[in-house]
């Protein structure tokens, strides 16, 4: 297969400076300004404090040596002493100017980024959705946090380092040129060593994406999920790649800790040249003590900006490969637009124009060698209605996205009235065009609004109009039955609605635009038969003269005197009435006839020895081997044995890691399972009767938050006369105010949002980080240890550092042999500098190692109890796909810096304070005392800090939720909002977040920045009273200068380090709210849902019984689904559960797959829903969902490859694994010559970022995925809705002959609309309002005079 084009972002991207800057404006320039003179100013202060103490420790020195006196030495500390106060204060305001600016920097770029990435995302063409394979959510969080405190900080640190070199070289140029002599061989290790990061960090986030992407589709799918026992593949997938991040990841970390021993190595050594080579300077009278004492904080201060911004270079790395991959994005080039356009004037009239292809062929861009239509020709005549019908896979949707101008003919054109299509404007033609797909995407709004986004001006929509629209889709009752009728809110995707009342609503969408030409593309595929043709009847004569396209397989909706065009591989096979094309035998045609002739003349189910597919997959099997070969209840025992020896010898690691059974079950008739944690993905392949009835299990329903999300549009109420239910409020009357409305609904957004997340408290940071070692293992937590002892050993450098410096400053001043004094403690600092340089890189690595463990662990153990969650978890609001998909994604890299940089840094700050307190205490305990007692102002403004950006992080953060919700909800289907022109009010949407997240995002760095400010000066007030209080010391006796000096630079050394980790207090409180997220996550409940609670593994499942039993969904209580049914359906029987849409049929699937809770039965009274007997609530559920095989109404594939898709769930040792069984059930799903057909075949991808398959072909895919797992129970919900004719008798033909199969006993629960997929049930079962209404054979009820099934299809007999 060719390979598909690929994207322009997907080129290996060149990062520069420049990068993290793609998105600033000119308007921005004064802010940049603004900026490098606060970051200067800042800098500038801390040099000055440098200058200023180099003159305190001369005059200490002076005091030292004898050359001044006491109260001199006094005097002109307290002169200096005054002027640091002076520069604390100024620093106060140059900090919190500095960190405001640069957060409102960021803010403005990341805003910046958002509005033109959503602005050309909604101009994007199809085609770079269809390949774009990476999200950018992540990109955008990470651009963010680079363009604030972290590229401030690298400005700074880089101004210090010249305005330090600047005063150095100032007042010795010779001794600042030894003292920095090995910078540049340091520097340009450091910079080999960055250009070998770029590589590592894009292959890890490709590798986070990969699990992000997949993530998100289970949870969007978690159905499906569940319902194939998926939770374990799909978490061994999220594993495989997290851990391949994870590789590349420690990859990088031992780059990062290579630049820190370097950068760590030269802060030491510099000092052994610098002292031999400054005390003879001032041997030789040359200099004195204070300016190699100067010189060398001057020096000092370079070397520690050199290491503190490479601190800071891995953010900016990933924020550089963030806004470089962001432009690549607006840098695409879409499809070419034709040179010529037609004057508005001059457009044609659709009403009475014709629409022709002419030779039209087309390909998807993904897929250029594959064309999907081939020089395909013909006509749509103005004012009438034509058909569409063919195959699968022919290409009849394909015509609806030409026609939308979501692609472009790769060849030939398309007319209309002459006037090439192309060459009008696409906004027009969308406002021409309305499209009702086979599987219509609602947004997670009200109905009403819903409805209303039909209309060109929604929030204008008369109470008529909206009326007539719901009335011409038959949603009347529906809608009533609504708890709050039109308020009420569809749920993310329309998910609260069942299939049918979906197209109903898009019907009414639809009929809201009321557009020149309407296209239908299977949209009465989940309609009964009742609504279908109240729908159809309504559609043709809402219709008549206006150009109406249907594309559909139930040609039971044709009349003899329709156009009907028959596509075949993509080009017409024939057309004509459809009269005339019946007089030619067409099987499109004829399929149903023919079908229906053949149950009529064979008898209702095969004999045993006609052929099944599973007959090819056990050919060449001895049959005593097959464990499918017999369901004889005299063979149990002998099977059971078979089964566990079987699975046990083949399981072994899965067995021993995720369920631990009792050794003596193989023994026992009644299985019982553990519902510890361990069992969680447990794919149960050992099947055991019914035998006994277990112990009972409490069921503990997972609560769920009932949600509404108000309508920003006109509410109908009562007095309009419609007689639908409202819930309406008073204030939300002035319909005209469209400003307010929305202002209205964008604040009532925010506040849920707020509420959302009023109980999720983020946890305190110390809290966050004593979490880490509960969830690491043994290895893990050794090598935790290990960095914990190498951080104390670390930190215990500092305070050696600072006495051998004292040690070196005594030489100034000693009597002794300076040289020698000078030169002996030279070597011991460069000894002490080996040790350190070398016990920084270990320290750090292992820190990342255990970080990376930490996150990783988190993450997986999170995914674990996500997956464990029951549906009715995933309902609600606070629990999106999105929201989930973010906090488990690359937002969670963020984490990893709270204990490999932050939670290391303030270990390694809390030692040295340590250390040298106690060092300082033995030296001089006054002075020491003194220091102390500045402790509880430090602890009160590190906790202020705390406070303060914890409270506005959290705001942003749920901010950054609504604004990633406002861009799924957008662009998950962005053809529906393209094909009703709702780009403006998503982009007002959006705007409207952006512009809140933008004050609070402005509010959050001035009140950050007070508070920053005041830690970044606190240190230089402090030094004042340390260096005022140690001049009354000194010069009360100067004999205890040398002890005073090691004090004050083993504190000052401390306050260095403590005014670090404060400083990354702005960074860290982001990374702590994602951190609070996860482990929330990482501790959900486990064992407590029902899925859990049950024990016993079945073997046989039926009879099916439901009694008596009543349901509501837990989000909905007042709204009861099901209305005390009984139901019994026995075994190896086939049973077709019908009704109107809505009538609770998908429940009853529902709860006999264990996705919802089965009520707790009234005391007194048997179980409402038992299998086989038992009830389901004390059934191991993954055990039941092997017997049980469920295809859905809108079936879902993942990103990954066909076999992949078809074998997804099933244990990876499972012999139903194997090629020939795989194969035998795409023949039986009729989609086996398909993939054939294909140049990869069954290793072909399909899903996101890969082959893009017709709604037909999803459906047999995942029939066959069905067949595959030879089930007890198969479940087919509308699983021929979106199938043509032919291939949905290949489907009906498959279901007889699996039941015919003398190996296997098959029961088959039919939930149709389809009058053939009745005629194949022993039992129809006609359910309305949630109770069963009637029950017999199809024939029998249709004969009954006032029977509902009767009434349902018409009266037909």
């Amino acid at each position: 297969m060719a390979e598909p084009k690929k994207n322009n972002e997907d080129a290996p991207v060149k990062v520069r400076w420049r990068s993290l800057f793609h998105f600033t404006t000119i308007r921005q320039l004064p802010l940049i300004l603004v900026a490098f003179a606060i970051t200067i100013a800042t800098s500038a202060t801390k040099i000055v404090f440098a200058f200023y103490l180099g003159q305190l420790f001369e005059l200490f020195t002076q005091l030292g040596n004898g050359t001044t006196k006491g109260p001199q030495m006094l005097e002109g500390v307290r002169s200096n002493i005054l002027i640091l106060l002076v520069i604390g204060g100024l620093s106060w305001v140059l900090n919190a100017g500095f960190l405001f600016i640069w957060v409102t920097f960021a803010e403005f770029q990341v805003r910046r980024a958002r509005q033109e990435l959503f602005a050309k995302l909604l101009d994007q063409d199809l085609s770079w959705f269809d390949m774009k394979e990476q999200g950018m959510g992540s990109q955008l969080r990470e651009l963010q946090i680079a363009t604030a405190q972290p590229l401030g900080f690298l400005f700074q640190h880089t101004i210090q380092v010249i305005l330090a070199v600047v005063l150095a070289l100032y007042i010795s140029w010779k001794v600042t040129l030894i003292t920095l002599a090995g910078i540049p061989v340091s520097s340009i290790i450091i910079s080999i060593v960055s250009s070998r990061m770029n590589p590592i960090m894009k292959a890890q986030q490709s590798e986070l994406s990969e699990a992000s992407k997949f993530a998100y589709d289970a949870f969007t799918s978690i159905d499906s999920v569940k319902c194939l026992n998926g939770e374990f593949s799909t978490y061994l997938h999220l594993v495989s790649h997290i851990r391949a991040a994870a590789r590349w990841y420690l990859k990088l970390a031992v780059l990062t800790a290579i630049q820190l021993a370097f950068a760590r190595l030269t802060t030491f050594a510099m000092f052994v040249q610098g002292f031999w080579y400054g005390s003879s300077l001032v041997q030789s009278g040359e200099l004195t003590s204070g300016d190699v004492l100067t010189t060398f904080w001057a020096c000092l201060i370079t070397v520690q900006s050199i290491e503190l911004g490479v601190h800071q270079l891995v953010i900016l790395e990933r924020g550089k490969i963030a806004g470089e991959t962001l432009r690549s994005y607006l840098l695409y080039r879409s499809a070419e637009r034709p040179p010529l356009r037609v004057r508005r004037d001059r457009y044609p009239d659709l009403r009475t124009e014709d629409i022709r292809f002419q030779d039209v062929s087309f390909a998807y861009p993904f897929q250029p060698d594959r064309l999907i239509l081939k020089s395909l020709n013909l006509v749509f005549p103005a004012g009438k209605t034509v058909f569409i019908v063919g195959r699968s896979g022919a290409g009849k949707s394909t015509l609806t996205n030409l026609l939308l101008q979501f692609y472009a003919p790769t060849a030939g054109g398309i007319l209309v009235g002459g006037v090439p299509f192309r060459a009008i404007d696409t906004s027009w033609s969308r406002k021409s065009f309305t499209m009702v797909q086979q599987n219509s995407y609602l947004f997670n709004e009200t109905v009403s609004t819903n409805i209303a986004f039909g209309s060109h001006d929604p929030s204008n929509v008369t109470s008529d109009r909206m009326r007539m629209c719901i009335e011409m889709a038959s949603l009347e009752s529906t809608i009533n039955k609504l708890p709050k009728g039109l308020d009420t809110a569809v749920g993310v995707e329309g998910n609260l609605l069942s299939g049918g009342q979906k197209q109903r609503l898009a019907v009414a969408r639809a009929r809201m635009r009321d557009s020149a030409v309407l296209i239908l593309d299977e949209f009465t595929s989940a309609l009964d038969f009742e609504n279908r043709v109240a729908v159809m009847n309504a559609v043709r004569e809402w219709r008549k003269g206006m150009t109406t396209i249907i594309i559909t397989h139930d040609t039971s909706n044709i009349l003899d005197d329709d156009l009907v065009y028959v596509l075949e591989s993509g080009s017409v096979a024939d057309y004509g009435l459809k009269k005339d094309l019946m007089r030619k035998g067409l099987q499109i045609f004829t399929a149903t006839e023919t079908y229906e002739d053949e149950v009529e003349s064979e008898s209702f189910i095969e004999s045993p020895s006609s052929p099944s597919y599973l007959d090819h997959f056990f050919a060449e099997d001895d049959p005593e081997d097959s464990w499918l070969a017999s369901t004889d209840d005299s063979e149990t025992a002998s099977l059971i044995e078979l089964v566990e020896s079987d699975e046990r010898r083949l399981l072994p690691q899965q067995t021993s890691w995720l369920s631990e059974y009792d050794a003596n079950a193989a023994s026992d008739p009644v299985k019982f399972v553990d519902s510890g944690e361990r069992h969680y993905f447990h794919q149960a392949n050992e099947f055991l009767p019914l035998g006994r009835m277990a112990r009972d299990s409490m069921v503990v329903p997972m609560p769920r938050a009932a949600t509404r999300r108000q309508s920003t549009l006109p509410v109908y109420s009562d007095d309009a006369g419609n007689g639908y239910k409202q819930v309406t409020s008073k204030r939300r009357r002035a319909y005209d105010k469209r400003s307010t409305s929305k202002r209205h609904a964008f604040k009532r957004l925010f506040k849920a949002g707020q509420r959302k997340t009023e109980a999720k408290q983020t946890l305190p940071l110390h809290k966050t980080l004593l979490s880490i070692p509960s969830v690491l293992n043994t290895k893990q937590k050794v090598l935790l240890a290990a960095s914990m002892v190498l951080a104390t050993l670390h930190a215990a450098a500092s305070p050696i550092f600072s006495y051998l410096l004292s040690q070196l400053f005594e030489s100034f001043y000693s009597d002794a042999n300076r040289s020698t004094v000078a030169k002996k403690w030279s070597i011991a600092i460069l000894g002490l500098a080996v040790c350190d340089a070398f016990i920084t890189f270990i320290m750090h690595y292992l820190l990342e190692y255990c970080s990376q463990a930490w996150m990783d662990q988190l993450r997986t153990k999170s995914m674990r109890r996500i997956l464990n969650q029951p549906c009715c978890w995933f309902d609600e609001e606070k629990n999106h796909p999105m929201q989930l998909t973010m906090c488990l994604d690359q937002n969670a890299e963020e984490i990893r810096n709270l204990a490999g940089r932050f939670g290391g840094l303030a270990m390694i700050a809390a030692m040295t304070c340590i250390i040298a307190i106690a060092w300082s205490f033995v030296l001089n305990w006054k002075l020491t005392f003194v220091s102390l007692a500045c402790a509880p102002v430090w602890y009160g403004i590190s906790n202020g800090l705390d406070v303060v950006n914890r409270k506005w992080e959290k705001r942003t953060n749920d901010l950054n939720e609504l604004v990633a919700s406002v861009f799924s909800e957008t662009f998950v289907d962005v053809r529906t909002v393209r094909a009703f022109t709702l780009e403006d009010h998503f982009q007002y949407k959006h705007s409207r977040i952006l512009k809140t997240a933008l004050g609070v995002g402005l509010r959050r760095g001035f009140y950050s920045g007070i508070v920053f400010g005041l830690t970044e000066s606190s240190v230089i007030f402090a030094s004042s009273l340390l260096f005022y209080y140690a001049a009354e010391l000194g010069a009360s006796d100067s004999s205890k200068i040398t002890p005073i000096i090691s004090v004050l630079t083993m504190i000052l050394f401390s306050l260095g380090y403590a005014v670090s980790v404060m400083s990354w207090i702005p960074q860290v409180n982001s990374a702590n709210d994602t951190a609070t997220q996860l482990i929330g996550l990482s501790r959900l409940p486990s064992g407590s849902s029902h899925e859990q609670t049950g024990k016993l593994r079945v073997f046989e499942p039926l009879p099916i019984e439901f009694k008596d039993l009543s349901f509501s969904y837990p989000g909905r209580p007042e709204a009861k689904v099901l209305n005390r049914i009984s139901l019994t359906i026995p075994g190896n029987s086939c049973v077709a559960l019908v009704g109107s849409s809505g009538s609770g049929k998908s429940t009853i699937v529902s709860l006999l797959l264990g996705l919802y809770a089965c009520p707790n039965p009234t005391r007194g009274k048997a179980a409402a829903l038992t299998l086989g007997g038992v009830d389901i609530r004390q059934v191991h559920m993954p055990t039941l969902r092997t017997l049980i095989a469920y295809v859905p109404q809108h079936p879902r594939l993942f990103a990954d490859t066909i076999r992949a898709n078809i074998t997804y769930g099933l244990n990876s040792y499972s012999r139903l694994r194997n090629m020939k069984n795989i194969e035998a059930a795409a023949e039986a799903a009729g989609i086996a010559e398909f993939i054939r057909s294909l140049p990869e075949g069954y290793s072909t991808v399909v899903g996101e970022g890969g082959l893009s398959l017709s709604g037909g072909q999803i459906q047999r895919l995942v029939i066959a995925r069905a067949l595959v797992r030879h089930p007890r129970v198969l479940i087919l919900d509308e699983a021929t809705s979106n199938l043509d004719a032919e291939s949905a008798a290949v489907i009906r033909q498959a279901v007889q002959s699996l039941r015919a199969s003398a190996r296997q006993s098959l029961t088959v629960i039919l939930i149709t609309h389809a009058v053939e997929m009745m005629q194949i049930a022993d039992s129809v079962v006609v359910i309305d309002q949630g109770r069963v209404v009637e029950q017999g054979r199809y024939q029998s009820l249709l004969q009954r005079a006032d029977g509902r099934l009767r009434d349902m299809l018409g009266g037909k007999g």
